[in-house]
Formats: structure tokens, C-alpha cells, sequence
């Protein structure tokens, strides 16, 4: 089940038919109607979903997480028992809103519309895991590109138009203080990058020529070899990399981290490269990022090196572990996850330069695997498990069967909500 989650910016009232909240701000956007209600969903997302069902917890006043989920495919609902453990799955994601005792389901499609006997079913089935878990619907709705339903309504149900939705008093409201939403489905051809012009051809093969240097010290670090990797020789380069992160993103001078990555040589650039190439140097940065506690971080990396040659493991593994798995109390530190991402996307964009100029090489397929598994990892802890999926694609597309594709699916398969997802003052919020 790919599945996104995020909590909503805007305090409205999410009582479609609610009259004037006494002492609440005149200036605040209040969800009066249904199509409020469906405003705030793609804006909490950052994106106009597709084939999703978005459900949108909230209590008598306040709106809570949003959660979207794929539609379950017809062998999904053709099958009770598959249908039984979707149930059980969307119930456990709902668990994690332990406040809002309501929700709003919304199934959007991608132009054909579900059947009715479809639309009941994926409806009772929502209904279920939300009883299951202390939630009533309180509203649900198809979405269509150009129409939308109230499911609600009898046979023949009124189609309205979807510009209803885009031109609410809360939609504008968000447009306002700056909130956009994306295209459902980004792929490598549509992600930002730089202009081709702004990479010299040389910087790039020389980032690819330092990076197969020291890959060639670790064979076995792409695709399904890639535990041969775990030697205590490599234990030195991988932390002198994770020390490189952690200077690159403390440093205070002008411009962005990856404006100043981008100024580095090419065998610095490579150093980078080096933690992200070994599976627990890529989890050791993932977590020193969010958290900001880099030296915790770089002493779980070494107590997990320690663990591979026999030795028992630390308390700071066990706190690593944790964070991997979303349970981690402290507050993320998302500025600093948005400078490494900077990072990464150029990284990324310095090996396509040099593919673009000749044939690719082992090392830079697994170089850039491992940059989209990074990438994945960063959006994992935004809730935003649609990204992930589509950005461990391509680092599968990069290098079949690797490994860091394996670890982060059953991570995100085992543990598909971080903790902090659901609560306003700690989760990610897209900032324009």
C-alpha cells in the first residue's frame, strides 16, 4: 500500500454546515462547504491525487492528518480475506490519529469513474478500518479530473464541476499565504534541475572518475552483493564522508548547501558520495539529517560496525533504529533535510551530465541508485511514501535488485508513518 501523509497548515473549522465559530480569527479560512473540505486535501498533500483515497481525520473543529492510500486494485476487493488485511493495514495507519474522532474520504480517480458496486466497496471497507479505529465518516466524495460526486447522494448522483473545489474561499485562502500543489506523478524527465549549461562536461566525468576510485575498494556495494560491503575496512572512509556531510550543511557561509557543493572539486564531491554508498552509511546520514544530531549519528555507525565483526550493540544503534523506523519523539530539523536534498538532486544531476557525455559505468549506476534511495529516505520521513515509491523505482531502473531498494521497501512496508506525521508541530508542512 503506498501511502502519504501530512498535517493540515490551515486551522478551519471542518464542519461543512458549521455557522460563525465564536472568537475564532475573521481572517482564518473556514471549511463551510464540501468542496473546503476537498480544498484542503491536495494542499495539505502538495499534490492533486490520483487513483488515491484521501482521507482527512479531524475533530468537531480542527482538522487533523490527511492520509492518502491507493485505491485497492480489483483483485483487492474480488478477494475477501485481501481485502480483510487492506482493511487491517488502513485501520493501523489511522491509529496513528489518536485525537480526531471523525474522517473525510475522498476517492480520486484518474478519468474513469469506479463502478458503483466499486465505490461501495472501497466506501464500506474505509468505513470498517475506520470504525476499527475510533473514526466515523462524516462525508465522502469521488473526485474526477473535471467532475466530482457526493457519494452520499442518491442514483443518479449530480456531477459538479471541480472548479468548485479550485476557486473555494479555503483553496484561495492557501493559494494566499503561498501553498501550491504539484502534478500527481513526477518522473526523471520533469524533476527540476539546473540548466545542462551550468555543468561543464568535466566536472561531471570528474566526479565519476573519484567515485570509481574508492567504489573499487568496495566491491559489492550494488545490487544484490551489496553486503559484501560490511568490512571494517571501509569503517574510516564512510565516517570521513559523514564528517564531509556534516561541514557541508553546518556551514554558515552565503548561498545554499548545494551551491557550495557545487564549488567543491571533484574528489570532495566524490567523499560525498561515499557514506551513500554503503547501506548503513546511507541509514547513519538519513538519520544525522532529520535529527540534527550528527555525532549520535557517526557513534551508532561505528557501534553498528562493531555489532557486523561480534560485538553486542550500543544505545545509540538502538536510538538510530528508532528514527529509521519513525519513532523518534524529537522535532525533525526540515531545513536541514531540504539543504541535503539540494545536495543530492545535484549530485544526481552531475552523474547524468556524464552519462549524457558517454557510457555509463558500474560505479556511477550504483552511485546514482544510491542517490535516489537517499532521496527516497528524505521523503519517507515526510510521510510522502508516493514519492519515495516512484524515486526507488528509478534507483531500481539504475541498478536491478539493489539492495537499498529491498531494505527501504520493507522499512517503509513495516513502518509506513513516522510518529511525527501526525502531529502539526513537528511534521512536514510544503512550504512554497
Amino acid at each position: 500500500m503506498s501511502t502519504d501523509a501530512a498535517h493540515s497548515d490551515p486551522t478551519p473549522s471542518s464542519r461543512a454546515d458549521s455557522g460563525q465559530d465564536v472568537g475564532r480569527d475573521p481572517f482564518t479560512p473556514v471549511a463551510r462547504t464540501a468542496a473546503d473540505i476537498l480544498a484542503i486535501m491536495p494542499h495539505t498533500l502538495g499534490q492533486w491525487p490520483k487513483r488515491s483515497a484521501v482521507l482527512l481525520t479531524s475533530t468537531d473543529s480542527e482538522p487533523g492528518p490527511c492520509l492518502r492510500v491507493d485505491l485497492p486494485e480489483e483483485r483487492v476487493l474480488a478477494d475477501e480475506l485481501t481485502l480483510l488485511e487492506w482493511i487491517a493495514e488502513l485501520c493501523r495507519l489511522l491509529e496513528h490519529d489518536p485525537v480526531g474522532d471523525r474522517l473525510y474520504l475522498a476517492l480520486f480517480t484518474d478519468g474513469s469513474s469506479l463502478d458503483g458496486r466499486q465505490c461501495e466497496q472501497v466506501v464500506d471497507a474505509v468505513g470498517e478500518a475506520a470504525a476499527l479505529s475510533g473514526h466515523s465518516i462524516a462525508g465522502c466524495w469521488e473526485v474526477g479530473p473535471r467532475q466530482w460526486f457526493d457519494l452520499e447522494d442518491s442514483e443518479p448522483r449530480i456531477g459538479r464541476d471541480v472548479q468548485e473545489i479550485r476557486s473555494s474561499a479555503v483553496w484561495t485562502a492557501l493559494v494566499v499565504t503561498g501553498s501550491t500543489v504539484d502534478e500527481p506523478a513526477p518522473t526523471r524527465s520533469v524533476r527540476a534541475e539546473p540548466e545542462r549549461s551550468e555543468l561543464r562536461v568535466e566536472d561531471c566525468r570528474g566526479l565519476v572518475r573519484e567515485f570509481q576510485r574508492r567504489w573499487s575498494l568496495r566491491r559489492g556495494a550494488a545490487g544484490p552483493g551489496a553486503a559484501q560491503c560490511l568490512h571494517r575496512d571501509v569503517g574510516p572512509q564512510v565516517a570521513d564522508s559523514l564528517e564531509a556531510w556534516q561541514r557541508l550543511l553546518d556551514e554558515r557561509s552565503p548561498g545554499t548547501a548545494a551551491e557550495r557543493a557545487s564549488a567543491l572539486d571533484s574528489a570532495a564531491q566524490a567523499q560525498l558520495l561515499v557514506c551513500l554508498a554503503d547501506p548503513l552509511g546511507s541509514d547513519a546520514l538519513a538519520v544525522s539529517v532529520l535529527t540534527g544530531q550528527h555525532g549520535r549519528a557517526l557513534r551508532a555507525w561505528w557501534q553498528l560496525q562493531a555489532m557486523v565483526h561480534g560485538s553486542s550493540h550500543g544505545e545509540d544503534f538502538g536510538w538510530m533504529i528508532e528514527v529509521l523506523k519513525g519513532r523518534w519523539d524529537g522535532t525533525p530539523d526540515w531545513e536541514r533535510v531540504e539543504q541535503c536534498e539540494g545536495v543530492l538532486e545535484l549530485l544526481l544531476d552531475l552523474l547524468h551530465g556524464a552519462a549524457e557525455a558517454g557510457p555509463g559505468s558500474p560505479a556511477g549506476a550504483d552511485a546514482e541508485a544510491w542517490l535516489w534511495v537517499a532521496t527516497a529516505h528524505l521523503e519517507r520521513f515526510r510521510a510522502r511514501g508516493t514519492r519515495a515509491t516512484q524515486w526507488l523505482e528509478l534507483a531500481a531502473e539504475a541498478v536491478p535488485e539493489h539492495l537499498g531498494v529491498a531494505r527501504l521497501r520493507a522499512l517503509g512496508t513495516q513502518h509506513p508513518l513516522p510518529s511525527w506525521a501526525g502531529d502539526p508541530q513537528r511534521s512536514w508542512h510544503r512550504r512554497s
